[in-house]
């Protein structure tokens, strides 16, 4: 993440982030039955970064935002077949 599509794409090892990153946090989901199985849900969940170099000391703190939205349909599997 973070990185231009064509470095994405080369997958280059001098890219890499030469220590570790934690990430924590909580999300929160929500999901709607709109309309005979059709549904829509929206996920956000907000994490705290934390960066260490490669001889293990926090060099950084960081903030990040994911969401992320689905529309979708439901069904199930009944004795008389798919529904």
């Amino acid at each position: 993440m973070g990185l231009p599509m064509k470095e994405q794409l080369k997958f280059d090892e001098n890219n890499f982030y030469p220590g570790r990153l934690r990430e924590s946090g909580i999300g929160i989901t929500y999901q709607r039955m709109i309309w005979k199985g059709l549904f829509a849900a929206i996920e956000v969940m907000p994490q705290l970064k934390t960066y260490i170099d490669s001889n293990a000391r926090k060099i950084g703190n960081g903030f990040k935002l994911y969401s992320s939205y689905h529309l979708g349909i439901s069904s199930h599997f009944s004795k008389n077949g798919f529904i």
